[in-house]
């Protein structure tokens, strides 16, 4: 909504005149102008960004939410499930869906390395 505003460049009559000013201000300076390049960049990249369902939330701030919602620390895979799925089930992209199977295909072979050491530790 403020992009909006931002580029129309007339105070809408539900911005005060100080806010108004202070806004200006702010879309003038160089740390705007930073963050809105760096943001343009990622927008235009090829590779896709880093795209989850969680907005502007920090993940780790979606982490300890979750891990307190269910009363357990987090398997491996539960944050990135929770970032990386719709609420519908859907995936958000392919990047992400092959990420996952690929961490899968991983967390099984190192599961069943790991059984293997277990075992041999078991029979000393």
């Amino acid at each position: 909504m403020l992009t909006k505003v931002r580029k129309k460049g007339t105070r809408p009559s539900w911005i005060g005149e100080e806010a108004w000013t202070s806004l200006q201000a702010y879309w003038e300076g160089t740390s705007f102008k930073n963050i809105s390049n760096q943001n343009k960049t990622n927008r235009a990249s090829t590779r896709g960004g880093a795209v989850h369902t969680s907005g502007r939330k920090a993940h780790i701030d979606v982490a300890i939410e979750l891990s307190n919602n269910l009363q357990r620390d987090l398997l491996p895979d539960e944050l990135f499930l929770t970032t990386h799925k719709r609420k519908n089930g859907a995936w958000v992209d392919s990047r992400a869906k092959s990420t996952y199977g690929t961490f899968k295909k991983n967390w099984r072979k190192y599961k069943h390395k790991l059984a293997k050491q277990v075992k041999k530790v078991l029979k000393r």
